[in-house]
Order: structure tokens, then sequence, then C-alpha cells
């Protein structure tokens, strides 16, 4: 019934358990071969070339406008209108990152922003038994660097350069990603330049000599041989499990180098795609539940998303106490203040766009290119992508 990005299977696992308990007389069939985000864009634009949408997904944020523009998307502000109980339920944060021109094309399920972990252990060590980051970018090298001086084994900071991340650091450091059309850059500045400046710091560091996957950098944090890692907030219930024993995960938020500051907004939306009217009914009362705040509970217990229905999360029996007992939730919850959407570039080429993000961005932390030159590199060539 849905393509479902894999990397949180167990959680879309329970949340299908849950809801077939209630509703015994839907079935619902996750495609989980997916194995995150950008490969269920490409999975849907795929099938709706040929004809073969499921009648659900689950997509990132920035990819809602392009699926719209597409015609891939069936509204469901109706469904939402003939609800008796939405506004009781549902808090307007459940759609208010899905609606695009006056349109609600799904609803939020979680959010997410690129966050600091860090090892509370290896930081008291470094710090003389403080086990608190610095929240500024040179106070948190310096600790890395400290780390790696009593470690060598151990590399003190290392960051993750996907297209999310590399939106992290522009829009801290007070800049855009693009203008309001979607067609050009907007940080070939000194903002967007000391962005990418960034990386270069993170690669100089150490990371240019250890460059890794993503996972292997995951695996290596809750190894104990990273010490502070930039990544989604989304993964703290992971690395949390996988330390448990070991070690205790601290989390800040990212640092601003000024009050212009803001923290680009990940995470998950339910879309619906089925146009039979029986099918789309159906669809609806899985994307109503998943939404609910229910199934919110599930979610913020499975992993480090932030719920979308703030009803789960203000209610204390719900999450609100769970919440209050783990402080390393503070940074994702703290960032909600300065969200700003995840820009997207217009047309099918966004996704082509956000690689070569993290391209440029692999290319500078690994010392292969300077700040500015991947930054005029951008500026070239993103328009001629635009549309593609």
């Amino acid at each position: 019934m849905d393509a479902t990005p894999s990397i949180f299977a167990e959680m879309f696992q329970n949340l299908v358990k849950a809801f077939e308990v209630e509703n015994p007389d839907v079935k619902i069939n996750l495609d989980l071969t997916q194995r995150d985000q950008t490969d269920a864009i490409q999975s849907v634009l795929r099938k709706g070339l040929v004809g073969q949408l499921p009648d659900i997904s689950f997509q990132s944020f920035n990819y809602l406008k392009l699926l719209d523009d597409q015609g891939y998307v069936a509204p469901v502000g109706d469904f939402i209108k003939s609800d008796t109980s939405w506004s009781t339920d549902f808090s307007p944060s459940v759609t208010q990152a899905t609606t695009i021109n006056g349109k609600v094309l799904g609803l939020s399920i979680a959010f997410s922003f690129p966050v600091v972990f860090y090892n509370k252990e290896l930081v008291a060590e470094a710090q003389n038994g403080d086990g608190t980051l610095p929240g500024t970018w040179d106070g948190i090298l310096g600790v890395a660097k400290a780390i790696q001086q009593r470690h060598p084994d151990v590399l003190g900071a290392y960051t993750r350069y996907n297209s999310f991340v590399g939106q992290g650091f522009i829009l801290s450091q007070g800049a855009e990603v693009g203008n309001a059309a979607g067609t050009e850059v907007a940080f070939a500045n000194d903002a967007g330049r000391h962005a990418f400046d960034l990386f270069r710091q993170f690669g100089e560091a150490g990371q240019a000599k250890v460059d890794m996957t993503d996972e292997q950098a995951r695996q290596a944090f809750s190894g104990g041989k990273i010490a502070i890692l930039v990544d989604s907030s989304s993964s703290l219930e992971s690395f949390q499990r996988a330390a448990q024993g070991h070690f205790e995960i601290g989390t800040i938020r990212f640092p601003f180098a000024n009050d212009s500051g803001k923290i680009p907004t990940a995470g998950i939306a339910v879309l619906l795609h089925a146009r039979d009217d029986d099918r789309a009914k159906a669809a609806w009362r899985f994307m109503r539940f998943v939404s609910s705040p229910k199934a919110q509970v599930i979610v913020g217990k499975s992993t480090g998303y932030v719920p979308a229905n703030n009803v789960a999360v203000e209610t204390a029996d719900l999450l609100g106490q769970y919440y209050k007992d783990r402080p390393a939730m503070s940074a994702a919850l703290d960032s909600i203040a300065y969200a700003a959407p995840w820009y997207a570039f217009n047309g099918t080429g966004a996704a082509r766009i956000d690689q070569l993000l993290l391209d440029s961005a692999r290319q500078v932390v690994t010392l292969r290119q300077s700040p500015a030159d991947a930054v005029a590199d951008l500026q070239n060539k993103i328009p001629g992508m635009v549309g593609e």
C-alpha cells in the first residue's frame, strides 16, 4: 500500500501492527526496499511515469512540491474538513509544513534537525571534568582536537556532508540557500563561504584522512571511535541503544553565527496518491492514524524524531514526561524555535542538486577543493539543473 524508507523499518512495522489491530478490514503492505528518503522519492517518480504509484508514500518535506508539480499527489484537505474531531486530536503543526500554495498535500509525521552528538565521557576528559560541549564551532573543534591528542585511535569530530547538513551550515550562518523563485543560489557570499569553510575545518581536524560512508560514521560513533558527530537528530534512539552501557551521549543545537541563524527541518510526511475512491478512503484512515497522538508515541519512542503532533508531545502521559526524562532530546526540541524549510530548488532536478551539494561538500571536507571554489561551482552549475 505504501512506499516506505527502510531506515526506520521497525517503527513503520509497529505503526502498521497498531493500525491493523484497530482496523482489521484494511491490510497495509509495506515496501521496505527503499533505503532512505532519496531512494523513496526516486522510486515514486519512476512509478509515476508508468502509472504504478503506491496508494501512499512517506516522503521528505523538500520533495512535496516536486511531487505535486508532477501531478502525483491527491490533496487531503477535504478529508480534514469532514473530520469532526480533527481540531481536538491534531495540532496545526501536522499540516503547516505540508501546505503548499493553499493545498494540504499530506500530513506531517515527524521532524528532524541537524544536531551535534557527542561522547560525554571523552568530552569531560578533555575539559577537566566538564562534560558539556561548547556552543560554538571553534569550541567544538577545539575539544575535538584535544580528544584526538589524548586518544590517537579516536577521531575527534566528523560531520555528515549531505544536503541536509550542508543547508544546516548555510542557514546557521544567516545565509539563504536559494532565491524565492527556486532558480538561483543565494549563498554565494561571505556567509555561504563561511558555511563551506566549516567543512574544511572538519577535514583539517582529521576527517579528511578517514572519510567514511554515513553508516560507517554512525557505527564508529556508537563504538566510541568518533567523539563528536554532526548528524540528524532522528538518529538519537539508535545511537543510545548502541552506546548503552559504554558511554553517555550528549547533544547540542547547531551553533549560529548570528541572530539570523536558522536550521533546516527534515523528517517524514505521508502523502496520498490513490485516486480510486475506496482505496483513497482506506489510505486516509492509515494516514490519519500515523499522525494521531497514539501513533505519535510510537514515532517518538522509536527514533530521535520530534513527533509532528504537539498533542502527543505536550500531554504528560503520552510524551510530555518521556521527554523530561530524556535530556539528550533537548537539542532537537531546542531547534524547533529556529526551524526553517529544507529548501528545494524547482523542478525534477532537485534530487540531482542535492547530490551535487553532497559531492561539493565531500570535495571540501576531504581537502580537494577550497570552500570558495566549491561555492562558485555550485553558483554556476545549479541554475542549469533547475527544471531538469
